[in-house]
């Protein structure tokens, strides 16, 4: 996942050149991926894995 937060990043970057404030465009794909991270994350360690994930 934080690969995937790089890749964003580079993409909203180069894409949205003409946004401002700029630092947003940077801080937006961190700010968006992050809260799913973590969730994803919690919901692992309480067991309760997607239909088909194998322990």
């Amino acid at each position: 996942m934080p690969a995937t937060i790089a890749a964003a990043t580079a993409f909203t970057v180069i894409n949205f050149k003409s946004f401002e404030p700029v630092f947003v465009a940077w801080l937006a794909p961190t700010a968006i991926i992050t809260p799913i991270i973590i969730w994803w994350d919690r919901r692992l360690k309480a067991g309760k894995n997607p239909t088909g994930m194998v322990n």
